[in-house]
């Protein structure tokens, strides 16, 4: 993500929510 967005701050982001992620993980998401 990082490395993506530093070439192409637009890029689209997809997030498939399996009900099994880490709370790190969710707190990136809502980062973002």
């Amino acid at each position: 993500m990082h490395l993506a967005t530093q070439i192409r701050p637009d890029v689209p982001v997809l997030f498939l929510e399996t009900g099994f992620h880490f709370a790190e993980t969710l707190a990136f998401k809502e980062r973002l």
